[in-house]
């Protein structure tokens, strides 16, 4: 049974439960928001937790073998995914946060400086409509091709000293976008394998936020 864990329960959040349930009908489905009240008006088959959306993946996600994952829908203001192997990174070694090199920030499309040194990448210079189905080929508001998949394009971005770690974001519903736990998981273990400098990128097809860190592990600082 498909599993969805929609984290963040804001304008963002609400819209994303709306559209999943009305097309994964038989889904289970958890929010999770430090706000959530006592009775949210919402009904269903929904598991609602009041807790911080990072801790609760971190005391939760694990790997899976038999391919039933769950689907992780971030509905947050900042950079879930990264947010997550930062803290799982910070367990087993040392990360340090870096602002993305102005050189490469140059190279993206559209990029927008963060305040923390990360970029916000859209192969869009307009607001999309917030029911984009994501079409394979062209732009459904221009209706131009696109120059390609920025998920690809991050990931075979020259990028210097940095190694590309890219979270691909699928379209799970109108406007709604996911990747699976085991995508996280299997990042975390690339980092812990080779550590080294990182530009790590959750990207669709048009969208991405990109940060970039160094880690190294425990035991090549006490070696």
């Amino acid at each position: 049974m498909q599993a969805f864990w929609i984290i963040g329960y804001g304008k963002v959040g609400r819209r994303a439960l709306e559209r999943l349930q009305r097309k994964y009908a038989e889904a289970v489905f958890t929010v999770v928001d430090p706000r959530i009240g006592d009775d949210p008006d919402e009904a269903g088959s929904v598991r609602w937790i009041k807790e911080d959306g990072v801790r609760f993946l971190l005391d939760r996600l694990t790997a899976t073998d038999s391919g039933d994952s769950p689907w992780i829908v971030p509905a947050v203001p900042f950079h879930l995914a990264y947010e997550w192997l930062a803290a799982r990174l910070g367990e087993s070694g040392t990360i340090a946060p870096r602002a993305v090199p102005e050189k490469l920030g140059r190279q993206l499309p559209n990029a927008v400086i963060g305040p923390e040194g990360q970029v916000f990448i859209s192969l869009a210079d307009f607001i999309c409509p917030d029911n984009c189905i994501e079409p394979k080929k062209k732009c459904p508001a221009t209706g131009k091709p696109r120059p390609y998949e920025l998920y690809d394009h991050l990931a075979c971005l020259p990028s210097g000293d940095y190694r590309p770690l890219v979270i691909r974001s699928f379209q799970l519903a109108p406007g709604v976008g996911g990747y699976r736990g085991d995508q996280l998981i299997d990042a975390l273990g690339q980092v812990r394998r080779q550590p080294g400098d990182y530009l790590m990128s959750t990207a669709s097809k048009c969208h991405g936020v990109m940060h970039a860190f160094g880690y190294q592990r425990s035991d090549f600082l006490d070696s």
